[in-house]
């Protein structure tokens, strides 16, 4: 995995920005909850990461919008899909929230 700036923020931004990058989750070219557990994240850490997933995922949408610089070099359907995407995630971390709540969140690493 190439951190090229990694260091400049936190492990779980970082580790998010990777996951959710274009090229690589349409690939499916990592495993999040195996890089989770790889890395090491804390139950906090692990919580972030969701949430910064969600933030890059909608970067990537916003990306692929007509007009924008990831729009041409795309195939059809990757807006498409990228917004399924978005969507379940948004379901992800909503179901999360209400069935778990924030203590139970923070310690599903074991932390």
């Amino acid at each position: 995995m190439d951190f090229e700036d990694g260091g400049l923020t936190e492990p779980a931004f970082e580790l998010a920005d990777h996951v959710e990058h274009i090229a690589s989750r349409m690939a499916s070219v990592y495993d999040p909850q195996g890089l989770v557990a790889a890395v090491g994240l804390s139950g906090e850490e692990t919580n972030r990461f969701e949430d910064y997933r969600l933030l890059w995922a909608i970067f990537w949408l916003t990306m692929l919008l007509p007009g924008n610089g990831a729009f041409a070099r795309n195939p059809r359907g990757t807006i498409e899909a990228q917004a399924d995407h978005v969507q379940e995630l948004l379901i992800y971390r909503e179901r999360d929230r209400t069935v778990t709540g924030p203590a139970a969140r923070n310690n599903r690493s074991g932390n």
